[in-house]
């Protein structure tokens, strides 16, 4: 943790920080593609597709997209994991995607479009914020497995520097907060009210939460009191979001001398999941007909599409969720398991006719 003015870092928690230890920024990554965009010398109202000729003849064209409606995460493009979260996304898949209608829809391949902006025309993220790394030499974060940490190494992805794979350490993203306090660049959408206890009054905070699979970052931007409170740890999973970002909150409230909120309980989702594993056991102690095989199969493909359905892959939720990701394989592969057990008991209990078997009426002789 980091506590800054506009003047620089005030205080670090040191017995819990290391000074050098590199951190991934998750989406706080938007507010530096942001401020560096900002610094440029394109006015914010140029088409994108002026800067980008591989968006040319696209519906962000002929929309007349602009660097602020991306910016802003107004352009329409959707918000699609799959993509974010592959092999990297290239220009052309972000030019195929159908928008939506105008208005506010968050969109990390905003962003996407934004790096390749600043990679045409400049400046760089170190710009904005010295000391950035954009190399992906960022250690192992830790995911919730259960009620375990998991070890898991970080991802980097040079195609998503700009919407949250950036990484620096503590410093790096104090001094940059300490530079936004006096004027928060378009990114910082996260407006809230927060009492200040010391006053008296509600004060005006911007902040940003980030994420990616074992790392979390959290900025509070308090401009009319000088003050900026950041966040890293090398922890994060999507069971446990409600729980760090509250965790964050109270941080910052405890800080400005407000009045801390109990933090939200554990999730349980993924023990429930596991439990649940005990039914396929069950339906083969009940001795099931043949048709409950017939149910088994298709809880079980039911249950390995329902994530692909939902838009999340498996393979896209195991960074993110690897217990519940795992509990849906498990619960899978144990109904399949029962399905065949319970077929093979049926067919050792009612033979079919074997091959000399005569199924007419007996001959006479």
């Amino acid at each position: 943790m980091a506590v800054v003015s506009s003047a620089g870092i005030l205080r670090t928690d040191a017995a819990h920080t290391d000074p050098g230890r590199l951190y991934q920024f998750g989406s706080v990554s938007k507010t530096i593609t942001a401020a560096a965009v900002e610094a440029g010398d394109l006015p914010l109202t140029t088409p994108v597709a002026e800067v980008l000729p591989a968006l040319r003849d696209t519906e962000l064209a002929h929309r007349g997209t602009t660097l602020a409606d991306l910016l802003e995460h107004t352009s329409g493009l959707p918000h699609d994991i799959t993509l974010t979260d592959g092999d990297g996304v290239e220009l052309s898949d972000v030019a195929d995607q159908p928008l939506g209608e105008r208005g506010y829809r968050y969109s990390s391949l905003n962003y996407v479009l934004l790096q390749a902006v600043l990679e045409e025309t400049g400046p760089d993220f170190a710009t904005v914020a010295p000391g950035v790394v954009t190399d992906g030499d960022v250690p192992a974060g830790s995911v919730p497995f259960l009620s375990w940490r998991m070890p898991l190494p970080a991802r980097h992805d040079p195609t998503g520097l700009g919407y949250g794979y950036l990484a620096g350490d503590i410093t790096t993203l104090a001094d940059f907060a300490a530079r936004q306090l006096a004027e928060p660049s378009a990114a910082w959408r996260q407006e809230s009210m927060l009492i200040d206890a010391r006053a008296g009054t509600e004060v005006t905070t911007y902040r940003h939460n980030g994420a990616v699979p074992g790392y979390f970052a959290h900025v509070t931007l308090v401009p009319e009191l000088d003050r900026a409170v950041v966040l890293l740890t090398t922890y994060y999973g999507e069971t446990e979001a409600q729980r760090l970002g509250a965790w964050a909150d109270n941080i910052v409230r405890a800080e400005l001398g407000g009045q801390v909120e109990p933090l939200p309980a554990p999730s349980r989702l993924s023990l429930w999941l596991m439990m649940a594993c005990l039914l396929p056991v069950l339906a083969l102690a009940l001795r099931p007909r043949r048709w409950v095989a017939v149910f088994a199969v298709l809880i079980a493909v039911v249950s390995l599409a329902t994530p692909y359905v939902l838009g999340y892959p498996l393979h896209i939720l195991w960074p993110w969720a690897p217990d519940i990701a795992a509990a849906v394989v498990l619960w899978s592969a144990l109904w399949l398991l029962a399905a065949g057990i319970i077929g093979f008991r049926w067919r050792y209990r009612h033979p079919g006719p074997g091959p000399h078997t005569t199924l007419g009426p007996p001959s006479r002789t």
